[in-house]
Order: structure tokens, then sequence, then C-alpha cells
């Protein structure tokens, strides 16, 4: 019975098997760590009334990355007796370029959807610096060329859907040039 044989485990192996064990814990324990962090974040964002969505499943007890955001003129929805009403958000109550970026916490976010005049001018600059988005939808929200030109930072931005904006048609021409794999969408 030969074959039956014991393997030999020397220290070495034992050492590499516990030296790679525990660099594989640790990379998972920044991943859960980050994680949890972008969720307590979405909580946060949850309360200005910005919605976040997670477009993947838990993996080996991680939880999703966040990657999609929406932001409109809803702060929520009320209860009122049997009937569920939706909570429009005040003018006075737009978010300011520091709301939005705080969305810089989603390494991950791929998608934002942006309705209705809800963000301050300012904060367009700070969508710009999302380097991670690859679509971005904005409608009733009366953005300008100036600001619009902004957004050829997002380098990996594959998808821009325009509606009821202020934009010229000539800016769009500028970033397609910029952008030449941008797919833009203007009503």
């Amino acid at each position: 019975m030969k074959f039956l044989r014991r393997p030999k485990f020397t220290l070495r192996t034992a050492l590499v098997l516990l030296a790679t064990s525990a660099v594989v814990m640790a990379v998972y324990g920044v991943q859960y760590r980050d994680r949890a962090r972008q969720h307590a974040l979405a909580e946060e964002l949850r309360l200005l009334g910005i919605r976040t969505r997670i477009h993947s499943f838990p993996h080996w007890g991680l939880l999703p990355p966040v990657d999609y955001v929406e932001i409109d003129n809803y702060l929520g929805m009320r209860q009122n007796g049997l009937n569920w009403a939706a909570v429009e958000r005040p003018k006075e109550q737009r978010l300011k370029a520091a709301d939005i970026a705080r969305l810089a916490g989603f390494p991950s976010l791929r998608k934002l959807h942006l309705q209705g005049d809800v963000v301050e001018p300012a904060a367009i600059a700070e969508i710009a610096k999302l380097k991670s988005l690859e679509e971005l939808i904005i409608a009733h929200y009366p953005l300008n060329d100036e600001q619009f030109l902004q957004l050829a930072q997002l380098k990996h931005l594959r998808e821009l859907t325009l509606e009821a904006t202020e934009v010229t048609d000539g800016a769009i021409d500028r970033l397609r040039e910029q952008l030449p794999e941008l797919e833009v969408y203007d009503d």
C-alpha cells in the first residue's frame, strides 16, 4: 500500500501556509471594512434624500459595493393614514457641492441619475470628479454649456443622457470630440 503514504509536512510548508492565510485574511478584512464604510455612508446619504442601489450579490460574506446613485426631488415617502405620499425636497434644501463630494466614498460607482433642480451649480464640478462613472443621466436640471463641458474629466463615461437641460448642440459636439467613446442621448 505505497499509494497511501502520508505526505511530508515540513515546518517551512506550515509557515508558508500560515503566511498565505494571514495575507488572505488581511485583504478580506480591508475589503470588509471598506464595504461597511460604504454602506454606512449610504445610510447617511439616505437621510439627505440620496438613494443608493446595489446591483450585485454578497460574495463570501462581503457586502456588495454601491454602484448606482439616484438623486431627485423626493426625500422619501410618508404615511398619511392608509396612503403613502412622496415628500418633495424644498428648493432651499438643494444639495451642496460637499454633499455630492461624499459620493467619492463609493469607488465602484458606475451610474448616477440626477433628476430635477436638486443640486447647486457648483456640485456639477464634484460630479465631474467621480472618475469611475460610466453612465450619467441628467434630467430636468438647468445645466448650462460651461457646467456641461466640465464632464470631459470623466474619461470612463460611456453613456450620457440629457433631458430638458439648457445644453446646446455645440457643447455636445465639443464633448464628443474630447470623449470619442461617449454615446450622448439628448431630447
